[in-house]
């Protein structure tokens, strides 16, 4: 597969992000979703955002509608999950799919509404979070505001939390980390994945992080 010896920066990358009704994909649900695309180390300027009916009878607390800042009519009223991720799995195609702790949240929501749903996708996934702690070890955290700020990157952080305006900053984030990445010698994606010392499979997907 010749994307392993492509140039990070050259790379077709969609970043996305979830929000759920909490933290557990066993019995939790997704609410939203967000994608933005990179393509050949920019921000291409395609953004997707779609909001998920979880279901009549899956409740969505007051302290989730509060922290993400949506609103439960239009959730109530929006299409559901099998709808939505059809979508979702065309836009993002045979890409590499990039989120913060990827692995650890969104990833487990994923192959959770693909085992409901009987899909499987078979991505390559980079995590900003694995690489933030790769690259820089002696941060007081590497939440997704503390690693931005780390690069400089201005935000409000009271838009936090709303997935479409985490996956645009996570995606700045990663083209930061991948300049980073490349003035350290680490300019491949077969690069990148001996760095982070990760290569197997993961539920059935491969995994940079």
């Amino acid at each position: 597969n010749n994307r392993f010896d492509r140039r990070l920066d050259e790379l077709n990358i969609s970043v996305f992000d979830l929000e759920t009704t909490g933290l557990e994909p066993a019995r939790d649900h997704i609410l939203q979703i967000a994608l933005v695309r990179i393509k050949n180390g920019r921000l291409s300027g395609e953004e997707r955002e779609w909001k998920i009916n979880p279901g009549d009878h899956i409740p969505i607390s007051t302290e989730i509608l509060t922290l993400t800042g949506l609103n439960e009519q239009e959730l109530r009223s929006a299409p559901c999950l099998e709808e939505v991720y059809h979508e979702f799995g065309t836009a993002i195609g045979n890409s590499i799919v990039a989120g913060h702790k990827v692995k650890r949240f969104d990833l487990r929501f994923i192959r959770a509404a693909e085992r409901r749903l009987a899909i499987a996708t078979n991505n390559y996934f980079i995590d900003t979070c694995t690489i933030s702690r790769r690259l820089k070890p002696r941060q007081k955290n590497h939440k997704l505001a503390t690693c931005a700020r780390a690069y400089g990157l201005t935000f409000n952080p009271d838009s936090l939390h709303d997935a479409l305006t985490d996956t645009r900053l996570c995606a700045e984030l990663l083209l930061r980390q991948i300049t980073d990445l490349q003035q350290r010698g680490i300019i491949t994606f077969r690069d990148l994945i001996r760095f982070l010392s990760f290569s197997r499979r993961m539920q059935g997907s491969k995994v940079a992080g």
